[in-house]
């Protein structure tokens, strides 16, 4: 005699199949969401402290990726990199180690193939230089090394026309209230080209400011900046000149009323001047925007406490400002916001965490922003990281189903682009569903009613998209339960005796269940026992001629209620609940032999979940 003893526990062993369905659903979930946070934001190198440390400027050239660490570097007196925009060939193009500058800053550019910036310190005096590196590493140089009387002079960030390079110094000029500077990039031609003087003491234009700040923007021959002090209320201005010193113009006076104090410069797009006023506009400040002629100025956004303020960075790309806000909401991180040009559209990209850093400068190419943190990452030295510009793509839409009335049918939708995604819900295209702006649409109790078509639109601020519609079919429910489905296995012909236990001592009480002849290779016996026992167990054993040994599986089977008079013919149907709504397939056809009998599905496991309609036929 040869026994297969299969220890199932009935019940809980179904409980145990469908608890593991869903931690794998739910792990599919996770794995999904963490994938559409990577698409939105995403770590382009980590820095080490050897490779540079607090990176703070950053500039795009095709696909490589071009900046400067504060720190870092044998010497800690930072470096210059480079690194592509899909995080490989990452190169440290210069070291420094004092002697040839320390702690380069903001304001690296660009010029065919030779990048040109300057440290605060470092050089011969220790007073600062301007460099220039080839975009390989090669031909490092110093352009210009201050001596003490020059120091002051040093530019703040640097801007490039043609073969000469500019910049403002805070401190500068005779005054100490600040100057314009060029110099040729082969290091000669130094020159201060702008003095700005007190009014009061050094005869000077009180429309004029003092003070300059950060960024200066060249259009052509013209360059354009901002004064932090001066001015005719004291609060700056904003200004033009020409290349050459002359032409001086004040295009905008600062105020409470429209905003002043102007530290971070401007930056230049077309014809319109884009910048910070930390100081006024009426409450605390905002983002300008300034025609060129000196025309148009008006605030585009105003500085609110809990959403943005003091912003230390800011960039421009066709019909978009980007910049980082040193406050943000109310959990007071720094924040990557969007502003479109015509203050219109106003988003949070990101807010960073104190273990991704603190973020600082920026770099748009057409679909990706990317970007430093001074702070952050594997090694807290920093990163370069990708935040995405993409309109909304709908990955995944939400599938056709099929449901029993009372049911709860839920649709999910996965979708990725630039955050924030914002979510609408329509009922036959037009009808929108109030209160579901998530991912996923609940339906509860479903009824005839609500059947019809689903789609979501997907939005941000680049674009909207649409699904394809989701149709959902609503049957009348059909009574089924799900009873124990013994698939026993064996050799056609072979009479198996299948026994049961209810638990499982060291003397098993094995007590006999049913003896099946097997017709096929492979068939169902059902366990209708009631009411259900909470576990139980099985075996199949064969007796008489040895054979191949026979095994069992244990399955949770659908049992309909067929309902009728003697003799009616019933056409059983199934479909998958999701899937298209009109693709029904045949399971079997009965007659019934009593009013009440019950149709067992044994093709249903392992198989999509499935609901059922009964079909009376002539």
């Amino acid at each position: 005699m040869k026994t297969t003893l299969h220890f199932k526990n009935r019940i809980e062993t179904h409980r145990w199949r469908t608890q593991s369905i869903c931690t794998g659903l739910l792990l599919v979930c996770l794995l999904m969401m963490a994938r559409g946070r990577a698409q939105d934001y995403w770590v382009v190198h980590h820095f080490t402290g050897l490779d540079g440390s607090a990176p703070t400027s950053l500039l795009l050239s095709n696909d490589t990726l071009f900046g400067t660490t504060t720190r870092g570097g044998s010497s800690n007196c930072g470096t210059v990199f480079k690194v592509g925009t899909d995080g490989s060939d990452f190169m440290v193009l210069k070291e420094f180690t004092g002697r040839d500058g320390a702690y380069p800053a903001e304001g690296l550019v660009l010029a065919d193939m030779t990048l040109y910036g300057r440290t605060a310190e470092g050089g011969i005096s220790n007073c600062g230089t301007v460099f220039r590196v080839n975009t390989d590493g090669s031909d490092f140089a110093l352009v210009k090394d201050f001596n003490d009387s020059e120091k002051a002079n040093i530019p703040h960030a640097l801007a490039l026309a043609g073969t000469t390079l500019f910049g403002t110094a805070y401190n500068g000029g005779c005054s100490n209230l600040g100057s314009i500077c060029k110099l040729n990039t082969d290091g000669s031609g130094f020159e201060v080209i702008k003095d700005f003087t007190d009014p009061v003491q050094g005869g000077g234009d009180y429309t004029e400011g003092c003070l300059p700040g950060a960024l200066l923007a060249i259009s052509g021959t013209t360059l354009y900046g901002t004064t932090v002090g001066g001015g005719v209320c004291a609060a700056g201005g904003i200004f033009k000149m020409n290349s050459d010193g002359t032409g001086y113009t004040a295009l905008k006076q600062g105020s409470f009323e429209d905003g002043g104090h102007f530290m971070r410069g401007v930056i230049v797009s077309g014809d319109t001047l884009y910048g910070v006023a930390p100081w006024g506009g009426g409450g605390m400040g905002g983002i300008f925007r300034l025609n060129t002629d000196g025309t148009g100025y008006s605030m585009l956004k105003r500085f609110h406490p809990f959403e943005i303020q003091m912003v230390s960075s800011l960039a421009v790309s066709g019909s978009w400002l980007c910049g980082v806000s040193q406050q943000s909401g109310f959990s007071n991180n720094l924040a990557v916001f969007l502003l479109a040009t015509n203050g219109n559209q106003f988003a949070l990209l990101k807010q960073f965490n104190n273990a991704e850093g603190v973020p600082g400068g920026l770099a748009f190419s057409p679909t990706i922003l990317y970007g430093v943190t001074s702070s952050g990452g594997r090694s807290n030295h920093g990163t370069v990281f990708g935040l995405s510009l993409l309109p909304p793509a709908i990955l995944q839409p939400p599938p056709s189903q099929t449901a029993e009335v009372g049911a709860t049918v839920t649709y999910l939708t996965k979708a990725e682009g630039a955050s924030p995604l914002t979510y609408e819900w329509f009922f036959n295209r037009t009808n929108i569903l109030s209160g579901y702006t998530n991912a996923s649409l609940v339906l509860t109790n479903v009824q005839m009613a609500l059947a019809g078509d689903y789609s979501v639109v997907v939005t941000n601020l680049f674009g909207r998209v649409t699904s394809p519609p989701a149709s959902l079919s609503v049957i009348a429910p059909v009574t089924r339960t799900r009873v124990p489905g013994i698939n026993v296995r064996g050799e056609t012909g072979r009479v198996l005796q299948v026994d049961y236990a209810n638990n499982l001592s060291l003397v098993p009480n094995w007590l006999p269940l049913e003896t099946v002849s097997l017709t096929s290779t492979s068939q169902f016996f059902i366990d209708l026992t009631a009411p259900l026992p909470p576990q139980r167990f099985y075996r199949s054993r064969q007796t008489g001629t040895p054979g191949p040994t026979p095994t069992l599986g244990l399955y949770m089977i659908p049992a309909l209620t067929l309902t009728g008079n003697v003799g009616d013919f019933v056409r059983v149907d199934g479909i998958n609940a999701i899937g298209p709504t009109d693709a029904w397939f045949t399971l079997g056809a009965v007659t019934l032999t009593n009013t009440s009998q019950l149709y067992f599905d044994v093709t249903a496991p392992d198989q999509p979940r499935r609901l059922y309609r009964l079909v009376r036929m002539p």
